[in-house]
């Protein structure tokens, strides 16, 4: 009888260690994470292609001489397209002839291929001979060098 109460236990013990492990098995199969659908999958890597800098400063450069420099609050850069989006925007730009041309904005952005910059929402340049041009958008053609208004465009000379 002591015999068939210890092999009674030995089989009670093996089926809770069996139970626990078909519970494990169940869980493990149900609590796996689902495969993203390809969109999502599309969605995920085209946002690891962005990065984000905060309170930065971008600059192009030509020869040794630098043609602008830009700071952002925010600045978003798409690694693939070699654009960037920016937020709180402030900037100076030099000319050949010498002037000086600063900037700011609510937002802009930057072309790495066209080398050119936009400022929009509030934009304002001031140049160091006195002109003063206020739009809802300014692009900087960088090919030109000539700045583009558009929208409530404002120009005044002191």
């Amino acid at each position: 009888m002591e015999k068939l109460k210890e092999l009674s236990l030995v089989y009670k013990a093996i089926l809770v260690i069996l139970a626990l492990i078909m519970a494990a098995i169940v869980w493990a199969i149900f609590s796996a994470p689902e495969l993203p659908t390809q969109e999502e999958a599309n969605k995920m890597a085209q946002r690891a292609k962005i990065m984000v800098y905060e309170n930065n400063t971008m600059k192009e450069e030509q020869n040794g001489k630098v043609i602008w420099e830009v700071t952002a609050k925010r600045t978003e850069m798409n690694a693939e397209t070699n654009k960037a989006r920016c937020e709180g925007i402030v900037g100076r730009f030099y000319m050949d002839d010498g002037i000086v041309v600063d900037g700011n904005a609510k937002a802009g952005g930057f072309d790495g291929k066209t080398k050119n910059v936009f400022l929009e929402g509030d934009a304002v340049i001031v140049t160091s001979d006195g002109r003063k041009l206020a739009a809802d958008k300014i692009t900087w053609v960088a090919q030109e060098q000539k700045a583009i208004a558009e929208g409530h465009v404002h120009l005044t000379r002191k």
